[in-house]
């Protein structure tokens, strides 16, 4: 029901007829917006829900008694006209702002203002605005020609008109353009009458708010005006009587500086930022800003020290500065102390916030020292480390009084020993190690509180770092740190946020954790393992009971501490025992060793107190459930050595036994803790090591190296997998062993945990890496320290308790180590070496005191090893007499303890490695000595093992059944029964689904096959061969085992596989030895002989046995094998082989010498000479060898008349053999004749008769008997003798009928058989010594026909006459003789008689035709040589032709 506008005008036509009605002033001057009741800014909605409610208000129809209703009604239809026109509404804008700006100025209009009116409306989303400024303004606002002006329309993008009159006293500005263009535009002028009343500072620049106290100060401000601006650049301006407004760039700074300084610091500083600072803020203000990056000013650090005020700040202005440094406000920090403010605003700087120089002077300033002096060490040291973290960066802003204070100083040093690149090495690596043992690796936050405990790692670690301190302390001239320090989690903060990185994370307030690292990555650093063992080193007799006593308690104490140490220090003695190859601690020490352990720590400080007997048995019995022995009374007194039990009386009734550990069990306790608590030690230096490794070489070691962290060093490069540069090894040595005053002793302390003995290893390790060149002396001195270890000594200086000797593993590691290089080299021929003599009465010592030999010790196998390692020492190395018999003087006590061991096995340690070790130490000392050392000791190991050691519940390795074996075959010591039970073990091991290696069964099989044991492994081949074949180990067989298989594979009857082992051998048996090759002749099975593999094999096996026959004589056995079994095959080739073997110098060489007694000389020629004769082999050397060395040693036995000495020898040559040796023939048969023939019935009488027969019918053969030998070699050699005897009996038998003195002259000519080989062997060529041996001569003699010789020393140049001998020899044994051997004897024809004796009264006619010249000169040429003693020529061609 509203009436629109448009009928508006005909409702007032229609009340025309009333006079016409004008409205009030005040309503007729008033806006359109005013007439609607809007805003300037209203929206058209506004505007249209204000119009249609001023419409229903205003209507005439409801104003009947008011006159002006119409009027009022058409007012408002107008002014809606006009606003709900966008471009109508623009234009009213603008003239109304126009005519406002005109009002103001006192002026009806102005044309600039209608036309910038005017041009504006008729844009479209253009409007006009005006505001009202102070008058003295407007210059400043339009700028010198107009330049600030015009920059604020670019700024603003607003088109700008100021109007202002002379009389008024503020000035009008329009502004057009859109709303958001306006109100920018108002905004810069606003900031800019702001800047020029010094309310607002400009971008550029600050205003400075002087105080009343200064102000009298401000005409010399104005006066350095005109100085700034030529120095700095700046400008100064008075924008009020309080306020200096200062702009410039770079050098705005030094210009505030300038006038602070004559306004004596007392002004505050407006910021552009709106923020008042006092000359304190403003300087951390400039320099936070230029550290930031955002403006800087003038390079950082000392340049900005120029902006701080000279005196320090007061509390007061401290405070504030911190609390602006920090961003809170000093109200919230009220009743925080300036030290702690000051420390949290130092450490801001870890946060990012920059350390300026203005807040280090205020956290430094004399009123922070004042109350930081009064607080404890611990209190004061979070400053200090703050302080020290920030040194770098704040340079000199720190004052002295904190600088040069003493804590400080101990705080730089410290850090500065941490964060040096080498020196600092160890020391990081330490705390990185303190802190993998101290926090899991779960990623859980540690709390300080729980990772600074006073026992634990981390304060292992601070310990180490005060003792670094104080060793330096007069060179450094600092104090050391507290103690008290350990407790801030600032200090240790500071110390480990160096030493540590990923994945472990340090907070100063959260306190530390650590990630799980990767496995595989570069941060992943496991905890190396130390090679010691745990086991009982009991102390020398005659140690102080009070130090032992001590010793115990402080062990029982680090026990107890033991049963809580963390996970990280568990792991490392699991990864050290991994490394010696054992189990844990409870897996390896017997019961009695564990209810002592039980005992000691129910002793508590009192290590000799009594216990009650139940209470130690209950807690006994939780620690080994597994044990099925009951714990009683009885229990303990059996164990005597261990325990000492007492009977306590408390009334009637009352009584109680209590026990308590003996004086020799505490000491041996004692020792084995230690020795756990050092080897938990080594875990944590080697991960140190491990850490430094990396970082180090060998000419730039850090002086921070302990000798123990360069032990672990040198274990750590020892280690599988580590590559050390060239020299560090030696380096690191050399480290260790320079400078040491007392020489070995003072090498085992500082060394420690690190025993000599793994240095040694170690060292060994290296060796076998690289060829170093080590120093002798180091070598020397590592030696000495490790043989000093071995035994107790006394504490550094003399006094203290005794420190304990080292244990059995120790020991047994140092000899392991000694027998290999370099420390062999040193060893040999050292007669000031006491290394052997030192472990020789080591082991006296441990047989002394019986513990190691006791089944209650876990000590035996460390025992068994140290013995087996000594007694290698003593077969290899070149030791020196004295040494060497004070060490079989050990050996010779462990022999009789090994022989009552096997009387009394029940008491017997049972440890199958001990005892597989044990008894390869007496074997080697057997081998060595088997004068001195029986084989009983050996015995009575062989009586535990099978009696009690190797029952059916005992586990026995394969590998320790293979060194026990070995070590009865090395001692050549069989026994059947051990052999028995060895092949039992080893077949329960196979039928439990084990595999053995080839090299172990091997060693096993081959030790059984020595000492003619393999029957009793029979059964384990047999199981093998069911399990698994034996096919593997023959394709994985060297040639050295090839016979060993053989044999084996004949045991067990495996035929396929023995063919197979034929055909891939057969080209591999020249690494054969003799014993193998005839081993397998031996056993070569007989119904295999149709094998075409198998007989190929043997052919090859006997050409490679009768090749290695040649070179080396076989025993007579071997001998006797290798021929009959070439003698099978009937080949021309190998009988061709036995002839050259019967030739070879070798077997000619190993007849028994003719000084040998019969029986012996018998042996050794049947030996040799019988195997080829049961053969039917030809061997006229060997033949001739045995006959020469017949008759020597005839000759030899000339005392003897008896037949039979000589008669067996004699039967030996078959009489071809002695129809082709005259001289044998004759010789025979002369010595026959004139010995002492035997009675018919006698013994002797058969081969006496045997004798005489084959001499006779060799006699009766002696005219068909061809002369040659068959070899045609040794023919020739003995025509060249019967040529040369031939030219010297004809020219002795001429010289004999020329001298016509010599009336009674011999028949025959001797000569000695010396000169006559001297002679002879300038005719023959060397071949024939070499091929024949030494007796050469009388070999070849025996075949020769121009010489008679009876096996004396000397020979007859005349022609042997055999038949005429056998004649006499039959005469001679006629009673003996047969009928028919006697007239056969008389059917020889005897030789004829040679020609008599020239006399002197018959001398022969002279010749008829006179001597041929040749032969004459031939003559006298010959006779020359003679008298000089040569013969050098053959006989004259023209001789041999028969021309002369």
């Amino acid at each position: 029901g509203q009436a629109s506008p448009e009928k508006k005008p005909a409702a007032a036509s229609a009340a025309a007829e009333e006079p016409p009605k004008t409205l009030p002033p005040e309503e007729a001057q008033a806006s359109h917006y005013q007439a609607l009741g809007l805003q300037r800014g209203a929206t058209p909605t506004e505007v249209k829900k204000a119009y249609h409610s001023k419409c229903r208000v205003l209507h005439p129809d409801k104003n009947h008694h008011d006159p002006l209703a119409t009027v009022r009604f058409q007012r408002v239809a107008e002014a809606y006209q006009i606003l709900s026109n966008p471009q109508k509404r623009a234009q009213y804008d603008a003239t109304l702002v126009m005519q406002t700006a005109c009002a103001h100025l006192g002026v009806q209009s102005d044309p600039r203002a209608a036309a910038f009116v005017q041009r504006h409306c008729q844009i479209p989303g253009r409007e006009v605005q005006g505001m009202q400024v102070d008058a003295h303004h407007t210059m400043n606002l339009i700028g010198k020609n107009g330049m600030q002006l015009q920059q604020l329309k670019y700024q603003s993008g607003a088109d700008i008109l100021i109007l202002h009159t002379a009389l008024s006293q503020q000035a009008q500005i329009l502004i057009a353009g859109t709303a958001p263009v306006i109100a920018r535009a108002k905004q810069l002028i606003q900031g800019v009458i702001l800047e020029l009343n010094g309310s607002q500072a400009p971008k550029d620049g600050v205003v400075l708010i002087v105080p009343a106290a200064s102000a009298h100060k401000l005409p010399a401000v104005s006066q350095q005006f005109q100085a700034l601006w030529m120095q700095l650049g700046a400008t100064a301006r008075f924008a009020a009587p309080d306020r200096i407004t200062v702009q410039g760039s770079m050098r705005l700074p030094q210009a505030v500086v300038q006038l602070q300084w004559t306004l004596d610091w007392r002004a505050q500083i407006l910021l552009p930022t709106g923020q008042t600072l006092d000359p304190w803020g403003y300087a951390h203000y400039i320099e936070a800003v230029s550290v930031v990056g955002q403006a800087p000013v003038a390079g950082r650090g000392e340049a900005y020290q120029i902006f701080l005020p000279p005196a320090d700040p007061d509390p007061t202005t401290v405070r504030r500065i911190i609390c602006t440094a920090l961003s809170v406000t000093e109200e919230a920090e009220k009743g925080t102390s300036i030290v702690e403010l000051a420390t949290r605003a130092t450490n801001a700087h870890h946060s990012g916030r920059p350390v300026t120089q203005a807040l280090m002077r205020a956290c430094t300033s004399v009123a922070v020292h004042a109350e930081h002096s009064a607080l404890s060490s611990v209190a004061q040291a979070p400053l200090l480390c703050a302080l020290h973290s920030v040194l770098p960066v704040a340079g000199s802003a720190l004052s002295r009084r904190f600088t040069e204070a003493p804590l400080f100083k101990t705080m730089s040093e410290l850090s500065r020993a941490l964060t040096e690149a080498r020196e600092g090495m160890a020391l990081r690596a330490r705390g990185f190690t303190a802190v993998r043992e101290a926090v899991p690796d779960d990623g859980q936050w540690r709390s300080w509180d729980s990772v600074l405990v006073p026992d634990g790692p981390l304060a292992t670690f601070w310990g180490d770092l005060r003792n670094w301190i104080l060793e330096r302390r007069h060179s450094l001239n600092v104090p050391a740190p507290p103690a008290e320090w350990l407790t801030s989690s600032t200090v240790m903060s500071s110390v480990i946020r160096v030493c540590i990185g990923p994945p472990a994370e340090c907070d100063a307030k959260l306190g530390l954790r650590r990630k799980r690292e990767a496995p595989g990555s570069e941060s992943a650093t496991s905890a190396p393992a130390a090679t010691a063992s745990t086991t009982t080193s009991p102390t020398a007799p005659g140690a102080s009971s009070t130090a032992a006593a001590a010793s115990a308690a402080s062990a029982a104490a680090a026990m107890a501490a033991a049963n809580s140490a963390a996970a990280a220090e568990a792991a490392a003695a699991a990864a050290a025992a991994s490394v010696e190859g054992r189990g844990g601690e409870d897996g390896t020490l017997t019961l009695v060793e564990q209810v002592e352990e039980v005992l000691l720590g129910l002793c508590g400080k009192d290590p000799a107190a009594f216990v009650h007997i139940g209470m130690v048995t209950q807690e006994a019995q939780k620690r080994a459930a597994r044990s099925s022995e009951r714990l009683s009374k009885k229990w303990y007194e059996s164990h005597r050595g261990s325990f000492e039990l007492k009977k306590f009386h408390h009334g009637p009734g009352g009584d109680e036994w209590r026990v308590r550990l003996a004086e020799d069990a505490r000491q041996r306790l004692v020792a084995r803790l230690q020795e756990r608590d050092m080897e938990k030690q080594r875990g944590r230096e080697l991960i140190i090591a491990e850490q430094m490794l990396p970082k180090l070489s060998a000419d730039s070691l850090p002086r921070t190296l302990r000798e123990k962290e360069v032990a672990a060093l040198l274990s750590l490069l020892a280690r599988e997998g580590k590559h050390p540069s060239q020299g560090m090894a030696v380096a690191l040595l050399s480290r260790l062993c320079t400078g040491k005053t007392s020489g070995p002793k003072e090498l085992i302390i500082e060394c420690s945990p690190f025993p000599p003995a793994l240095l040694m290893r170690s060292i060994v390790a290296l060796e076998k890496q690289r060829r170093e060149r080590w120093v002798k002396e180091h070598l020397d001195m590592v030696l000495s320290a490790a043989a000093l270890n071995m035994h107790t000594m006394s504490a550094s200086g003399g006094g203290g308790a005794e420190r304990p000797r080292a244990t059995l593993p120790t020991c047994a590691n140092a000899l392991w180590a000694a027998a290999r290089k370099p420390f062999d080299e040193r060893l040999s021929g050292r007669s000031n070496c006491l290394f052997v003599s030192s472990a020789g009465l080591r082991l006296q010592v441990e047989l002394t005191e019986k513990s190691a030999l006791s089944p209650d010790s876990s000590a035996f196998r460390p025992f068994a090893q140290m013995c087996a390692w000594l007694a290698h020492l003593v077969v290899t190395a070149k030791l020196q007499e004295k040494n060497r018999e004070e060490v079989m003087k050990a050996f010779l006590k462990l022999s009789q303890a090994c022989q009552e061991l096997g009387k009394a096995p029940e008491n017997a340690p049972t440890d199958p490695e001990g005892l597989c070790r044990l008894a390869m130490a007496v074997a080697l000392v057997i081998r060595e000595d088997r004068k001195t050392f029986g084989t009983e000791a050996l015995q009575g190991v062989a009586k535990v093992i099978v009696n009690r050691a190797m029952d059916e519940g005992s586990q026995w390795e394969p590998s320790q059944l293979a060194v026990l074996a070995s070590a009865y075959a090395a001692a050549e010591v069989p026994h059947e029964a051990l052999f028995r039970k060895i092949g039992l073990a080893a077949e329960r091991h196979t039928l439990q689904g084990n595999e053995w290696s080839t090299e172990q069964l091997m060693k096993m099989l081959n030790a059984g096959w020595q000492l003619n044991h393999l029957k009793s492994l029979e059964r384990v081949l047999k199981a093998i061969q069911g399990e698994t074949g034996l096919q593997k180990y023959v394709k994985d067989a060297t040639p050295r085992d090839v016979p060993l298989l053989f044999n084996v594979l004949v045991l067990v009857h495996d035929h396929a596989i023995l063919e197979d082992l034929a055909k891939s051998q057969k080209e591999r048996l020249n690494g054969v030895s003799m014993q193998g090759l005839i081993s397998i002749l031996k056993e070569w099975p007989i119904r295999d002989k149709g094998s075409a593999v198998l007989q190929t094999f043997k052919s090859t096996v006997v050409k490679e046995a009768v090749g290695l026959a040649a070179r080396k004589a076989p025993t007579p056995t071997e001998l006797r094998i290798l021929v009959d079994a070439a003698a099978e095959e009937s080949k021309t080739t190998t009988l061709m082989r036995l002839t050259d073997l019967a030739a070879s110098p070798a077997l000619l060489n190993a007849l028994p010498a003719p000084e040998a007694q019969w029986q012996e000389f018998y042996d050794g020629v049947a030996g040799i000479l019988s195997p080829f004769n049961r053969a039917g082999v030809v061997v006229p050397r060997l033949e001739g060898a045995c006959a020469a060395r017949l008759l020597l040693a005839a000759d030899r036995d000339k005392a003897g008349s008896e037949a039979r000495s000589f008669v067996q020898p004699a039967l030996l040559l078959h009489e071809s053999v002695l129809a082709g040796m005259p001289v044998l023939l004759q010789a025979l048969a002369d010595r026959l004749a004139k010995s002492r023939m035997p009675r018919s019935s006698s013994a002797d009488a058969p081969e006496v008769r045997k004798l005489c027969e084959r001499i006779i019918k060799a006699a009766s053969r002696l005219g068909t008997a061809s002369a040659e030998s068959g070899d045609k070699q040794l023919d020739g050699w003995v025509a060249r003798l019967e040529d040369y005897l031939a030219d010297e009996t004809a020219f002795r038998e001429r010289e004999r009928d020329r001298d016509r003195r010599s009336s009674a002259a011999a028949a025959s000519i001797e000569r000695r058989l010396e000169s006559l080989e001297k002679d002879v062997s300038k005719r023959l060529d060397r071949g024939a010594k070499d091929a024949l041996g030494s007796q050469w001569l009388p070999i070849l003699l025996l075949r020769c026909r121009r010489v008679a010789w009876n096996g004396g020393k000397t020979a007859l140049l005349e022609v042997p006459r055999p038949r005429t001998a056998v004649r006499r020899l039959a005469e001679a044994a006629s009673a003996l003789l047969p009928k028919e051997v006697r007239q056969e004897a008389d059917r020889i024809e005897p030789e004829a008689p040679e020609r008599p004796p020239l006399s002197a009264a018959a001398e022969p006619a002279a010749p008829a035709v006179a001597p041929s010249p040749c032969l004459r000169v031939r003559h006298l040429r010959r006779r020359r040589r003679i008298l000089r003693g040569l013969w050098l020529q053959p006989p004259s061609p023209c001789t041999s032709l028969g021309l002369c």
